[in-house]
């Protein structure tokens, strides 16, 4: 469990980050979104074993499958929001 001084660190840091933090999370998910909605577009559910038995995938099963996999990912985008958000925050800085 968090110690008060550390959930205000982390409340701060949101606060400050906010705005940036929230943009560069979407645009990560949108980007998952698209690449993974184009990849079973092109033919990638032949290789996703619980997919791989449908004939062919509808736009709105492949929407699914492609959210589903977005979401799978939904960790290493929250580390990777975490980790780019400072960096793109000190550039912006830095531009200004």
């Amino acid at each position: 469990m968090s110690t008060p001084s550390e959930s205000s660190t982390w409340k701060a840091r949101i606060e400050a980050l906010g705005t940036l933090g929230l943009i560069v999370h979407l645009s990560g998910f949108a980007l998952c979104m698209v690449v993974f909605f184009s990849l079973i577009s092109m033919g990638l559910q032949d290789r996703v074993p619980w997919v791989r038995d449908q004939a062919a995938l509808g736009s709105g099963a492949t929407l699914a499958v492609a959210y589903a996999l977005t979401q799978a990912l939904k960790p290493a985008r929250i580390l990777l929001t975490l980790a780019l958000t400072p960096v793109l925050a000190r550039w912006r800085a830095s531009r200004s």
